[in-house]
């Protein structure tokens, strides 16, 4: 929007004079006239003595100046007025422009303090739910704890079972009862545990090619309480040379141990997700094999873990079983279902000293007595 300037003084000047020259043009007549388009005199004097001339007084003349400076004068006042105005609206359009604009940052300003606060609310939200779990999963191992310690059975098999790699071994009746724990047991009172009546252990020392976080924690502390301990690697192998090199990683975490237990190689169903030897019972089974004869090449009695469904299923079972110890699980039978050194009977035992379920085992072989025998596990 454009608005009009106020004139400078010297054109209000020419515009009052010529305001005046017109005013005496249509009032005094033709002679008059005349005199005018022939050029004004050139003082105020002759002016006014043709005025005089005319029938025209002094005051005459000038009171129609006057009447017309003022007439102009007003002019220019209602132009400055008129301007003024304009000025004020568009001022006043300037700033609801910029109102405009400042209720928009405003505005987006708002939306982002929104989400934040949204996002914020969403992770208290959540932090409360994970501290509510993990208060009921507190809740519930107390109440584990305080439930009573059950007596480990001792199952009296049909018939002992012989299976063993080496031949002429010490085989004794006598039956031991057992445990096997890892990370998910907690912390242990070892001393309450060989109190209830458990004589070995059979502990979890790692997975893939890395030791498990509490395999130093439980043996000391189940050699120090004086129990019998095996240990068991858990296989993440897609290939012999992988399950060879999870057996290297096994000799060197379990290297400068007494184990009076057999290194047992655990290959299961959690082994096989994602696996391609879930598909090849050959390659799954020359993959343990190469674990457990890379184990036995260093001086450890070798063993197997499996069942009665994964050793059928995926493995070609009797080159592994004619060769080695097997410790078979099986909870809802009587008796193991295949010869094993040693039988994992339940997987919801309670033991004194161990404030979760907990896996309890029966050995059948005098497993000591080997290692020492023949010196083997670090004998």
């Amino acid at each position: 929007m454009k608005l009009p300037k106020i004139l400078p003084a010297s054109i209000i000047g020419v515009l009052v004079l010529s305001g005046a020259a017109n005013y005496y043009c249509q009032d005094s007549g033709s002679d008059f006239q005349a005199a005018g388009q022939a050029g004004l005199p050139e003082d105020n004097e002759s002016v006014i003595s043709t005025s005089d001339d005319m029938g025209m007084g002094k005051s005459d003349v000038k009171y129609n100046f006057s009447n017309l400076i003022e007439s102009n004068i007003q002019n220019l006042s209602n132009q400055k007025n008129e301007y003024t105005a304009q000025k004020k609206k568009q001022e006043e359009y300037e700033n609801k422009k910029f109102l405009r604009n400042t209720y928009a940052v405003q505005a987006k300003i708002r939306n982002v303090e929104m989400v934040n606060q949204a996002k914020q609310e969403a992770e208290k939200a959540a932090a409360e739910q994970k501290a509510r779990e993990e208060e009921e999963a507190r809740k519930a191992q107390e109440e584990q704890a305080k439930a009573p310690a059950v007596t480990t059975p001792v199952v009296t098999p049909q018939q002992p079972v012989v299976q063993a790699p080496v031949e002429d071994i010490d085989i004794s009746d006598v039956i031991a009862n057992g445990i096997d724990v890892s990370v998910w047991q907690g912390d242990i009172d070892w001393q309450k545990v060989k109190a209830a009546g458990i004589q070995f252990v059979m502990i979890k020392a790692g997975e893939g090619v890395k030791e498990h976080e509490a395999f130093r924690k439980n043996i000391d502390g189940a050699k120090a309480a004086g129990l019998n301990c095996g240990i068991y690697w858990f296989s993440r192998a897609k290939s012999v040379s992988e399950a060879q090199q999870e057996a290297d990683a096994c000799i060197s975490t379990i290297s400068g141990y007494q184990l009076e237990y057999p290194v047992v190689y655990d290959c299961e169903y959690r082994s096989i997700k994602d696996n391609p030897l879930a598909e090849d019972k050959a390659g799954l089974t020359d993959a343990v094999l190469g674990f457990l004869r890379r184990i036995q090449s260093k001086g450890y009695f070798a063993c197997y873990y499996t069942n009665a469904d994964f050793s059928s299923r995926y493995l070609e079972f009797d080159r592994i079983a004619d060769n080695y110890d097997i410790w078979f699980a099986g909870y809802s039978v009587t008796a193991p279902l295949m010869p094993c050194g040693i039988w994992q009977h339940s997987e919801t035992g309670r033991v004194d000293g161990i404030s979760t379920y907990v896996d309890l085992d029966i050995s059948y072989k005098n497993y000591p007595n080997i290692m020492k025998k023949y010196h083997m596990n670090g004998f």
